[in-house]
């Protein structure tokens, strides 16, 4: 059965505010993004899919522009991340990616952050803990709180 989104949004968008009240979000490495945040300069924030709705709800109210996929799970998410006072742009990796990627540098031109989640919701999905040291990629890839992680190589 395929719900509307505003329904959907407005019978789970206060059950899912009422469990993030509850939520206890640590964060580590806040001075890096709430320099630009607080000096209202705009800034990409990345996060993972498994890490999206304790991100949604920690950056509430600030404008961010989010890219959402144009299928029904990203219209459900649409409508709960308006209410929380998020913009969007509609668009993914299959389709729509180029206007996506043009409203976020819109967004950005005008000094309004953007959020994107890299993974996709197939993946690729996050390293292993044992890879993250010695993989390719490992060198400077957003963690589950959206704080970046850089892997300094050792010398010789």
């Amino acid at each position: 059965m395929k719900l509307p989104p505003a329904l959907v949004a407005g019978v789970a968008g206060p059950l899912l505010s009422i469990l993030a009240r509850s939520w206890r979000i640590e964060l580590e490495g806040k001075e890096r993004w709430e320099s630009l945040a607080d000096g209202d300069q705009p800034y990409v924030l990345l996060c993972w899919h498994d890490a999206l709705l304790p991100l949604l709800w920690r950056h509430r109210g600030r404008g961010i522009t989010l890219v959402i996929s144009g299928g029904r799970e990203g219209r459900y998410l649409a409508a709960y991340a308006r209410r929380l006072g998020y913009r969007e742009v509609r668009g993914s990796s299959t389709r729509g990616g180029v206007r996506a990627l043009l409203g976020a540098v819109k967004a950005l031109r005008a000094g309004r952050p953007a959020a994107f989640t890299p993974d996709g919701p197939r993946g690729p999905h996050r390293l292993p803990p044992g890879e993250r040291d010695d993989h390719p990629r490992a060198a400077q890839e957003p963690d589950a709180r959206g704080a970046q992680h850089r892997q300094e190589p050792e010398p010789g």
